[in-house]
């Protein structure tokens, strides 16, 4: 059974955390979810006797339909039978830890999660290490952040009732009633190797926790594995996996159905991970052959053009560099020298771009030997890319279109440690989303001031400085909402609205999805309140993602005007000039969002900000909160030219909702 090199280096550095499932515990007499839900049938039966849809129930089992089952079962034995059945079955102080259990112990994982409900994992540790449940997510997060060692029971402790996730509704309460949870979970994806043990590819926990969190995987890189029988993997599947969430599967061929191959596998990862070579001579020591600090070049084989610019240019100042090309020999191991020049280098330069950032295992691997030892990373952003979160927090060199200039701030910053910034905000902006997900794109607004109000509309023109925001490209779009719609929990209220011609906007009740020609459209009948549910909503979604202290809200006036005037101020989106073309035609109804004109758009490439659909800010009007400015005028109005004039302010009830009411986000930091 073949290892993985990257999995084996992760636990030998202390960055794998290892995932378990039920077919961990099977040695010992504990079920898997297909038996557990004939046994929760059989007390069932025992408690209320004969059930008429046995059958039907029987079928969704053999249909892998656990967690529906699970609901099901749950609600018809009420609480306290339920309880009683799971600790009769999963609190047996008989059970002892298996071999498989034992084994996991002398492995260096940096932390151990698992959906069982049983003791076994922790009770094989002596002494017992910290063991936390779901509700804990603010200890959970300090564990990871100061890399201790911690048991996380993901689905609750059998001794503690309220923790105990079985069924639908408990699943999507987990992610969306503790966003702090969902953010640690998030936040470990993004930082730790994961290996998944005791999982099928039909197991609905390995299957709910993917996808609740498939948002959350999106821009991270850190490669996962799952170790599962062959007899469970189609290749599709397997295939589906590595695309959606980096996962690749190590498969096995089980002898018998107690899969010994699984301690097999947990045997040759300790004699892997065990470093049995402590001699002196197999430290590095560092170069002395330059006063100037030894950099190591990190960057993907598509990019080496640039890598061998900067190696050039870098050696004419007298510094050592490293790079592969030039510096492994004929002969050499090739990852033995590597791992040496990762210890011996002062600074790594960091080649960023769609080639070296989504699935570059070996750049993975070096930049984060360097942010895990604390070493210096300065980052040259060739293009627009994905990026591991861990690297938004670091100043970047900006060299797209201009890398010779850029090598000279590199100079510059490697001489006296200053890189040009290159906000983790504006970088945020570039991230392109994943298409099958229906969330916004972002527009960077600089930090600026610019010229507020009209004095020609009777509101008085000021100067106001604003900090760097994101914006969103277009108003929220019907099928935007509709992810959200969703996923909310408790379940948001859909736009609804029979009067006249609300009603072609409304969405049908029953199916909670939009009206199916207006899937692109700017989302109607929405209040303020609703718009910001889903900005708080959208806040969780990106929390892995975001900067430190930052939040999606909606804009404020003056966050709104300046992203219609742009940074000159202007009086329209397009200039100083009404174009009445570039505006949707009176009773035309709303439009896609930017298909009107090409010209109807910021020259900061924000589109619909005249003429769609009024938008919703957080500025009260007055300073009365229930009363809220809209700003940029809507496809209804038959005014003049001035209504649609960014400084033109329109206001109604927070709650009021209307077929020419939408919104658009913001990204803004929240003051302390």
């Amino acid at each position: 059974m073949h290892i993985p090199a990257h999995l084996i280096e992760s636990i030998k550095e202390g960055n794998c955390v290892l995932f378990v499932g039920a077919g961990l515990s099977l040695g010992a007499g504990l079920p898997t979810w297909g038996w557990l839900m004939s046994e929760l049938i059989e007390e069932l039966e025992r408690e209320k006797g004969h059930i008429r849809d046995k059958d039907d129930i029987q079928d969704l089992i053999d249909d892998y339909d656990f967690l529906d089952v699970a609901e099901v079962l749950r609600e018809r034995l009420g609480d306290t039978a339920f309880l009683r059945f799971m600790r009769r079955r999963f609190a047996d102080t008989t059970l002892q830890p298996q071999a498989t259990h034992t084994t996991v112990t002398q492995i260096g994982f940096s932390a151990i999660l698992t959906t069982n409900y049983d003791t076994l994992i922790e009770n094989a540790y002596s002494p017992p290490p910290p063991v936390y449940t779901q509700q804990q997510a603010s200890e959970l997060a300090y564990a990871l952040r100061e890399d201790n060692f911690y048991v996380l029971k993901v689905h609750g402790d059998i001794h503690q009732a309220g923790t105990i996730v079985l069924g639908k509704s408990d699943y999507q309460r987990l992610m969306y009633a503790n966003p702090a949870y969902k953010q640690y979970l998030s936040s470990l994806l993004s930082t730790k190797t994961v290996l998944f043990i005791g999982f099928s590819m039909s197991d609905p926990d390995l299957i709910a926790l993917f996808d609740e969190l498939k948002v959350a995987f999106v821009g991270h890189n850190n490669n996962h594995y799952a170790l599962m029988s062959d007899e469970t993997v189609s290749p599709i599947k397997a295939k589906r996996y590595k695309k959606n969430f980096n996962l690749d599967i190590i498969t096995y061929t089980p002898s018998d159905n107690t899969h010994p191959e699984v301690l097999e596998f947990l045997q040759t990862l300790v004699e892997a991970t065990t470093d049995t070579d402590t001699s002196p001579s197999t430290v590095p020591t560092k170069p002395t052959t330059s006063d100037k600090d030894y950099i190591f070049i990190s960057y993907a084989r598509p990019d080496e053009a640039y890598a061998e610019q900067a190696e050039t240019y870098l050696t004419g100042l007298g510094y050592r560099v490293f790079r592969d090309k030039t510096t492994i020999r004929v002969g050499d191991d090739w990852n033995a020298v590597i791992e040496k020049a990762l210890h011996e280098t002062d600074k790594m330069v960091l080649l960023l771009s769609s080639s070296s950032m989504p699935d570059r295992k070996e750049v993975e691997r070096e930049w984060f030997y360097f942010d895990q030892n604390d070493k210096p990373i300065l980052p040259l952003y060739l293009e627009a890319c994905t990026l591991n979160s861990r690297l938004l927090s670091i100043n970047y060199i900006d060299a797209r279109n201009r890398f010779d200039e850029a090598l000279q701030d590199l100079a510059q910053a490697l001489d006296v440690g200053f890189v040009p910034e290159r906000s983790a905000l504006s970088l945020l902006a570039d991230q392109p989303n994943d298409q099958t997900i229906a969330m916004p794109d972002w527009i960077h607004i600089p930090a600026g001031t610019f010229t507020m109000g009209a004095e020609d509309l009777g509101i008085s023109e000021r100067e106001v400085t604003l900090p760097e925001f994101l914006v969103a490209k277009t108003p929220v779009t019907q099928k935007q909402y509709h992810l959200f719609i969703s996923l909310s929990h408790p379940a948001h209220d859909v736009p609804y609205d029979t009067f006249g011609e609300l009603a072609d906007y409304s969405w049908n009740q029953k199916t909670r999805r939009p009206p199916e020609d207006k899937g692109e459209h700017p989302v109607v009948l929405v209040s303020a309140h609703d718009a910001e549910a889903y900005c708080n909503w959208l806040t969780g979604m990106l929390a892995s993602k975001l900067p430190a202290g930052y939040r999606v809200m909606l804009p404020s006036e003056a966050e709104w005007e300046r992203v219609a005037r742009g940074p000159d101020s202007l009086k329209y989106p397009w200039g100083d000039w009404f174009d009445a073309t570039l505006i949707p035609v009176k009773q035309q109804g709303t439009q896609a969002v930017a298909t009107h004109h090409s010209d109807c758009k910021t020259s900061e490439d924000c589109f619909d900000i005249i003429g769609n659909v009024y938008e919703w800010t957080r500025s009260a009007y007055e300073d009365d909160d229930n009363e809220r400015v809209l700003r940029g005028g809507c496809w209804e109005m038959d005014e003049p030219e001035e209504s649609y004039r960014p400084a033109y302010r329109h206001h109604d009830e927070a709650s009021y909702k209307d077929n020419v009411y939408g919104f658009r986000p913001v990204i803004v930091k929240v003051e302390e």
